[in-house]
């Protein structure tokens, strides 16, 4: 049985499914407009296409979601952020890189953030921190699930927190509640095309919103700073964030295929909850906490004490089933992060007890999941 798995044939995350014929059609399209990058006729269409899809009134191509949340962060002026522990670490990165303070929250079961922490915390700092507490809750839609939204809104309000940033990296074409795409909430939400996710540019970023002057200003950030096409007058200081024409192409193509993907990550996951659920080695995350529809990018299992989450990871990556930690180690125990935070018992437990099975259509071929089940059942 464990002969069938041929050696670097599975991945992580869900490849996307690339229609080829489109994507070398839009190639030759770039090649023929001589027009490569700066705004040009893809990522316009890819920002058009995008609206339609998600339901928003802006969408801002940039070249990853990791300056997606720095150019937005740079628009609302943010000084402090409050966010889950149990993200990758790249979400506080990319405000710690450009100054601003880091707070860290631990998450509940759903291994979204713990509402009554964040309530807890925000009390705290309103009361004894002054003007350092948090201007910005950072909320993370994990496994591209979304978190809850309405309680960080309620939060928010409560303690007068101005900003509400998602990063919904994992959660394109997620719907909350069954009724509006992820996308729209918030100030403002920033999507991610990396190659490892739903629907991939290579790379590629994206940040929606509702509000015309985030828009405007995160346009103008993501340029230098210009104002206008001309390139001669800026509104302050920007940066370099343009997508080029190739990696909106490859998203767009990518797009043309988006239901069946999510029809394929559906029944896989489904599968392995099939062939899991008598065991009482490994659990697998259950989607449903917010009620919404899902993409299913990923398929998290929790590995039962006094199971070996690490060594059930060497098993299956020793017979070239990539499966993976996530996220690992957690962000309060990484410098600079770890000299504030220490006890975040919850992100502890899911850190050393996650792992994020293959899944996408390579995972199709009959017995493929059964086989991995087994060997997991087997340990």
């Amino acid at each position: 049985m464990v002969g069938m798995l041929n050696k670097d044939r599975f991945q992580v995350g869900s490849p996307s499914m690339i229609n080829v014929d489109y994507f070398e059609e839009y190639v030759r399209n770039i090649y023929d407009n001589h027009w490569f990058t700066n705004n040009g006729p893809m990522v316009r269409n890819l920002e058009f296409d995008m609206k339609k899809r998600l339901g928003v009134k802006y969408c801002i191509a940039v070249v990853n979601a990791t300056m997606g949340l720095q150019i937005l962060a740079k628009a609302l002026r943010v000084k402090k952020v409050i966010m889950p522990a149990f993200t990758f670490v790249a979400t506080a990165h990319a405000f710690k890189w450009i100054g601003c303070a880091v707070e860290l929250v631990d998450v509940d079961d759903t291994h979204h953030i713990d509402i009554n922490k964040l309530d807890e915390r925000l009390r705290w700092s309103n009361k004894f921190w002054g003007d350092t507490r948090p201007d910005t809750i950072v909320g993370v839609h994990i496994w591209g699930e979304p978190c809850y939204i309405n309680d960080i809104k309620e939060v928010a309000d409560r303690y007068g927190v101005k900003n509400i940033i998602y990063d919904a990296a994992h959660a394109f074409d997620v719907e909350y509640h069954g009724v509006k795409h992820i996308g729209n909430f918030g100030d403002a939400e920033v999507f991610s095309f990396h190659a490892t996710k739903f629907i991939n540019g290579f790379e590629g970023g994206m940040i929606t919103t509702n509000n015309e002057k985030i828009a405007n200003k995160c346009k103008a950030l993501r340029n230098f700073g210009f104002a206008d096409a001309s390139g001669e007058h800026t509104l302050g200081v920007g940066t370099n964030a343009k997508m080029t024409e190739i990696c909106a192409a490859a998203v767009l193509a990518n797009m043309t295929n988006i239901n069946t993907l999510k029809n394929i990550n559906e029944n896989i996951y489904n599968q392995y909850r099939l062939e899991l659920r008598d065991t009482f080695v490994a659990r697998v995350y259950e989607f449903g906490h917010t009620n919404s529809k899902y993409n299913y990018q990923y398929v998290p299992i929790q590995i039962m004490r006094p199971f070996s989450r690490d060594k059930i990871m060497e098993l299956l990556n020793s017979i070239g089933v990539k499966a993976r930690r996530y996220f690992y180690p957690g962000i309060h125990m990484i410098k600079p992060y770890s000299r504030m935070h220490k006890h975040m018992p919850i992100t502890d437990e899911i850190c050393e007890s996650i792992l994020c099975l293959p899944t996408g259509p390579q995972m199709l071929e009959d017995g493929i999941v059964a086989d991995i089940c087994r060997i997991i059942k087997g340990v």
